[in-house]
């Protein structure tokens, strides 16, 4: 059974009639279906109000308006739609359709939630745990995300268990630390990435687990393999170390490269360093150098250091430049670089008279 919700006030709202979402309608993939939605929508169907608009805010059916579909769901979840609810909170924590807003994202999230969609549960566990959109409230928060938890949403699996994991649980260390275990390998059999990354780094540490490079390698390469960045560059670590898997240069360079063009700066330099040694397969000079200079770009100190240190001999693919020397001395320095900071201190030094 729903129910109906008050609704948060100075909500813009899109005309819902008109040639242009008959038009809308006409565009879609499936035109036939999208007219018979449309036309049940138009006449108060609650279901086909909810699925008319969530279809038009995330351009599902081949079409796109989002804040028709924004109004179109605000209609719905008016009416106690629980779905349209959840829809409609995203579309305010998005800024899909209407402003962002967080403070209606969290009404909206509620809402749904108390109706137990376990994605807006997930979603207001979070934002209780942040306070955004609300007042921050650690205890309301775990217990949204264990109702998530339980019904499977590997996010809040995952932040469940990094909540109690890190002393915001009920107070007692062992059972947290316990509990949060065993929600973050939930997470991760779940396929979770962050959560395979995380319990790979427990395996590889011994944190919460005997210590397994076997099966922390394991999990690198889970998480590895759906794009994430810090598990592509750990799994490179444990090929170019023989932690867990056999040495082999040519698998790490091939990691750190797929961290380093995602954007890690470690992994950029440890590839250079790779190529600049010889240990992977068809490297260049100029292939360390270009990932030298990314590393160093993203304020790596010791890349930055080692290329300010090549701009001041000049090398082939180099020339020398003393600009460009003094401007990477300065970034490692900035980043703690206690012999970029000397060297720098040394060539800036005004001359004695």
């Amino acid at each position: 059974m729903v129910t109906t919700v008050d609704l948060p006030e100075d909500d813009a709202t899109e005309p819902l009639s008109g040639d242009a979402e008959a038009w809308l309608a006409a565009a879609c993939e499936d035109a036939e279906r999208a007219a018979r939605l449309l036309a049940a929508a138009r006449a108060g169907e609650l279901e086909a109000q909810a699925e008319w608009g969530a279809c038009l805010v995330s351009a599902q059916a081949g079409a796109s308006s989002p804040r028709r579909g924004a109004a179109w769901l605000r209609r719905a979840a008016g009416r106690g739609h629980a779905r349209a609810q959840y829809n409609l909170a995203v579309c305010y924590d998005e800024g899909r359709g209407v402003p962002r807003h967080a403070a209606k994202a969290h009404h909206w999230y509620r809402a749904a939630a108390m109706q137990g969609v376990p994605e807006a549960q997930y979603c207001l566990g979070y934002a209780l745990l942040d306070g955004r959109g609300c007042g921050r409230d650690v205890l309301e928060a775990l217990r949204w995300l264990l109702e998530a938890a339980k019904q499977g949403v590997h996010e809040a699996q995952y932040l469940l268990a990094d909540a109690l994991l890190h002393g915001l649980g009920t107070g007692d260390a062992e059972a947290d630390a316990s509990e949060g275990m065993r929600w973050l390998r939930e997470s991760a059999k779940g396929g979770y990435a962050p959560a395979q990354l995380e319990l790979g780094l427990c395996y590889s540490k011994g944190n919460g687990v005997e210590k397994d490079a076997a099966e922390a390698a394991a999990l690198f390469r889970r998480a590895a393999e759906q794009g994430l960045a810090q598990a592509q560059y750990n799994l490179g670590v444990c090929f170019d170390r023989g932690e867990g898997v056999p040495v082999d240069p040519d698998e790490a360079a091939h990691w750190y490269r797929r961290a380093a063009d995602d954007g890690l700066a470690q992994a950029a330099y440890n590839l250079a360093l790779s190529y600049d040694a010889g240990e992977a397969c068809a490297y260049t000079p100029y292939d360390a150098l270009l990932y030298l200079r990314q590393a160093a770009d993203a304020a790596h100190p010791a890349a930055a250091f080692q290329l300010a240190c090549l701009y001041l001999t000049g090398q082939p693919h180099l020339p020398a430049d003393l600009a460009k020397a003094l401007h990477y001395l300065d970034v490692a320095a900035r980043g703690g670089h206690a012999d970029a900071a000397a060297l720098l201190a040394k060539l800036t030094k005004a001359p004695e008279l």
